[in-house]
């Protein structure tokens, strides 16, 4: 199958289910194979996590916002839509899962506490008071 079709089967299955065009929800759908995208079992396994994102989104529980959360849960071996690890992350300070954030995004470790200082020299804001 070619990328074009499966953005129209993609797009498809979105409008039919009632639901917009999202790069989030594409990125769900990118994890399926050609075969799995018209396994029924599979595309519905897909829209209940998307209905469970949309529900986390609109009544947020999380300590952090869901860009956030998408990051500390892939750095813990975790899909990035998977929110059985939540309660555990919510358990984070803000310098752990800011730390987490950087390594995820290829800073070496202790680059946190130099972007930090940086931003206390630089905007006289301490991040850590």
């Amino acid at each position: 199958m070619t990328d074009s079709e499966r953005f129209v089967m993609v797009m498809n299955i979105l409008n039919e289910n009632g639901l917009g065009s999202s790069g989030i929800y594409d990125i769900m759908f990118k994890k399926l194979s050609d075969e799995e995208l018209t396994d029924n079992n599979k595309v519905q396994d897909i829209l209940k996590i998307i209905s469970e994102y949309e529900e986390r989104c609109d009544n947020p529980t999380s300590k952090y916002p869901e860009h956030i959360m998408r990051y500390l849960r892939q750095v813990r071996g975790f899909d990035e839509f998977d929110t059985s690890i939540d309660k555990e992350i919510n358990k984070c300070t803000p310098n752990e899962a800011f730390s987490d954030i950087c390594v995820w995004n290829g800073l070496l470790g202790g680059y946190d506490a130099i972007i930090k200082d940086w931003i206390k020299d630089i905007y006289n804001i301490d991040l850590d008071p």
